[in-house]
């Protein structure tokens, strides 16, 4: 059951409970509002779980991929401009030859 579920069962039980007569009505909406409480503190709990399980690199490091993809970046350009001139002077070179 995902949260937007839990949150609408809970109006449905909300939603019975303001049919009832009183003082059960008053109790069962109070305990509605304390399962909202723990279904919405349940729900930071999980987040806050998933947030310790996530592990980020160093600044270091991500400063050492950040400059090694800039030097794979201009590599790669320059192995692009060296295919462009040797695919220029075959191209050339066949134009001469035909």
């Amino acid at each position: 059951m995902d949260e937007n579920e839990l949150l609408s069962k809970i109006n449905e039980l909300e939603r019975v409970a303001k049919t009832l007569d009183e003082p059960e009505k008053t109790f069962k909406l109070c305990e509605i509002s304390q399962l909202r409480i723990e279904a919405a503190g349940m729900a930071i709990s999980d987040v806050a779980a998933k947030m310790k399980a996530i592990s980020l690199p160093r600044i270091e490091e991500m400063d050492t991929q950040i400059a090694a993809a800039a030097d794979a970046t201009s590599a790669h350009s320059a192995r692009v401009a060296a295919f462009d001139s040797a695919y220029r002077i075959l191209k050339g070179f066949l134009g001469l030859v035909v």
